[in-house]
């Protein structure tokens, strides 16, 4: 696991791995932000306030060990039905937070030529939250620090399978 310094919006803006220069420069950070250090806060996220159907996750790429940001399409919430379902990235079963499919285009010619994959996130990217929550007690978790970093490991391999399906 890296140690990472406190991430800045430059910083941030540059890691995007899917978004063009242009979509990166437009990126709308919430108000009062401060980017979680990625060590204890592998997986973050927001929806752009100004632009409700954009969303961006940051994570931690396993290849480097540096940031890696994904330019996502959140959904149309706005009509249909709910369903529950599990998110992809934490697979909490306990929390009450709505999951939501995001899209993100493919990184490089790929994504130019339309080409896109999506999974299943919590709808305020609460995974790392989630990850470290303490579970309802039970005869399998006997550790439940050890539970927690072991949910936070499964996590960041998780989040990175996605990275990399969004680069190749």
């Amino acid at each position: 696991m890296t140690t990472f310094s406190p991430l800045s919006e430059t910083a941030l803006r540059r890691c995007f791995i899917n978004a063009s220069r242009s979509e990166s420069a437009a990126i709308t950070f919430p108000a009062g932000f401060t980017a979680p250090d990625l060590s204890t806060t592998p997986v973050f996220g927001w929806r752009d306030p100004k632009l409700p159907l954009r969303a961006y996750l940051i994570v931690e790429d396993p290849a480097s060990g540096a940031p890696a940001g994904v330019l996502l399409r959140a959904p149309d919430t706005s009509a249909g039905r709910k369903r529950r379902v599990v998110c992809a990235l934490c697979e909490d079963i306990h929390s009450e937070d709505d999951v939501l499919m995001y899209v993100a285009r493919r990184a490089g010619s790929r994504g130019r030529n339309g080409d896109s994959v999506g999974t299943l996130i919590h709808a305020d990217f609460g995974c790392s939250r989630n990850a470290v929550a303490e579970q309802p007690a039970n005869a399998l978790i006997t550790d439940p620090e050890q539970a927690a970093a072991e949910r936070l490991a499964a996590l960041r391999r998780r989040a990175g399978m996605f990275l990399d399906r969004v680069r190749s």
